[in-house]
């Protein structure tokens, strides 16, 4: 058996509006049908007070007759009783029966199963939203992932999915969902700069390649440049030292453009040697 269509929450709260109307509806017939029965049980007591047996072929004629007779106008009708309720064999007593009872117990099940319905749909709509947290969460994670992973591939990095298992959870995305910083919310840095003080470290500076020196003064991989001896900034520009920069290890010629780019300073020229 194909299970009932769902219906949207709108839906739902529509038919339990109707519902609940029926319902008083109901309630409002419940209480006429009661007074109805309690008037009738007190005219039948009446008629039996009166000596006329309600089974009798002429109860009509008798009871027309006993309507004339007693016509005056101090003729007063006693007060009516309330319903007795029937009382078992143990002495408890049992609930009274209505026409309407059976009407009532079907729209109250109607009531529970929309209701179930409408706490299926409002568990499913949790579910769908933590399913859609969990997958822009996983986005944006590799996002930042590709970001940081690309700055340590043009350092050249020889193990940069490494790198990053170690050091990852201290790069972070801020508000904007776009721009990716290194360390804490007091003192962020970018990642150009997060990856070239990984170079510096002594625990991260093997996972970059090395620089040979040559007495000329030039660093090596575990030594990074200073920023003002950085012979591709335009502060400090000097074509002669970048150039044994790039005849001796290109790639770290490159990261230094990067550098002096990150800040805003580099030589165009210069970094046009390098391909950059």
């Amino acid at each position: 058996m194909s299970d009932p269509i769902e219906l949207s929450v709108e839906e739902l709260q529509a038919k339990l509006g109707e519902s609940e109307a029926k319902l008083q509806a109901l309630e409002r017939t419940k209480t006429g049908l009661l007074t109805d029965l309690q008037k009738r049980k007190g005219v039948e007591r009446l008629v039996r007070a009166a000596g006329i047996d309600l089974s009798s072929e002429n109860v009509e004629d008798q009871i027309a007759e006993l309507l004339a007779a007693k016509a005056a106008p101090e003729t007063a009708v006693p007060p009516l009783a309330a319903p007795v309720a029937p009382v078992t064999a143990s002495g408890e007593t049992q609930a009274v029966a209505t026409p309407s009872t059976a009407v009532e117990e079907a729209m109250r099940a109607q009531l529970a199963s929309m209701q179930k319905q409408m706490d299926k749909l409002n568990d499913k709509l949790q579910q769908t939203e933590k399913e859609k947290q969990q997958e822009r969460k996983a986005r944006l994670d590799e996002f930042k992932r590709s970001i940081v992973m690309q700055e340590l591939e043009k350092a050249g990095c020889k193990r940069p999915a490494h790198v990053y298992a170690l050091q990852g959870n201290q790069f972070r995305l801020l508000d904007d969902n776009e721009t990716v910083v290194y360390g804490s919310e007091e003192s962020p840095v970018n990642v150009s700069d997060a990856v070239s003080n990984l170079e510096k470290d002594d625990e991260y500076s093997i996972y970059f390649p090395g620089v040979v020196a040559s007495g000329s003064g030039l660093p090596t991989s575990r030594s990074s440049m200073p920023v003002n001896d950085n012979p591709f900034t335009k502060s400090g520009a000097n074509a002669t030292k970048a150039a044994e920069i790039i005849n001796r290890d290109k790639s770290y010629a490159q990261r230094l453009v990067q550098q002096a780019r990150a800040r805003g300073d580099v030589d165009p020229i210069l970094a046009r040697a390098v391909g950059y």
